[in-house]
């Protein structure tokens, strides 16, 4: 099964990384579960855990999982940031926000309307070196996305990328960077066709399932 997303995955630990130019490219635990839709779906058992503590220290960064890669000069800003695109539109539970059902349980779903957007930085390599901290910062679960992507021009490419553990988890960032080097390469990538509302409705079944 092809997903960002696999059926057995388990939130691990995570772990940390470690001007303008002014162009963007545009590109509480509920006491119930709500029940789960298409597109929609409660904390999974994983998640609630996480999502309380967030609540609880709303500025820490300690599920950040960022990363960056750096790029051969062969590789052109524009094709990078459509590469970057691609692989969020083959996986777009990405893109979802946390918030609040008509019974305050927490639901994840969709962010209405959102078009990813992809800053675009230039700087020196010392520059960046300094940025790569200042580039991890606390997520708004609730206005979303749990992830984002900045391009940053030195002498090359590089993209620095972070994802929140309620979205991601080691296994599903070393698929999108696959994913992310396949595109590039030409090679065409599958969309998901199991996504993390999927394994929340096979664990509201199956509750006993890791």
């Amino acid at each position: 099964r092809s997903t960002l997303f696999p059926y057995t995955t388990l939130f691990r630990s995570s772990y940390l990384m470690g001007q303008d130019s002014g162009l963007t490219i545009n590109a509480t635990k509920a006491e119930t579960n709500p029940p789960s839709t298409k597109n929609q779906a409660p904390l999974s058992f994983a998640q609630q855990g996480v999502f309380a503590e967030c609540q609880a220290n709303p500025d820490a960064v300690q599920y950040n999982i960022p990363f960056a890669l750096h790029f051969p000069k062969e590789i052109e800003l524009e094709q990078l940031a459509n590469a970057v695109r691609k692989v969020v539109e083959m996986h777009p539970y990405i893109l979802c926000h946390f918030v609040a059902d008509d019974e305050n349980g927490i639901i994840q779903e969709p962010i209405p309307d959102f078009k990813v957007e992809i800053p675009v930085k230039t700087m020196t390599a010392d520059e960046l070196e300094a940025y790569k901290k200042e580039f991890v910062r606390p997520f708004d679960l609730e206005k979303g996305p749990c992830v984002r992507f900045e391009i940053v021009k030195t002498d090359k490419l590089t993209l620095l990328a972070d994802t929140h553990h309620l979205v991601s988890d080691g296994a599903s960032v070393d698929l999108l960077i696959t994913q992310l080097t396949q595109i590039l390469d030409g090679a065409a990538v599958e969309r998901e066709n199991y996504t993390y509302y999927d394994f929340v409705r096979d664990e509201e079944i199956s509750p006993e399932t890791e």
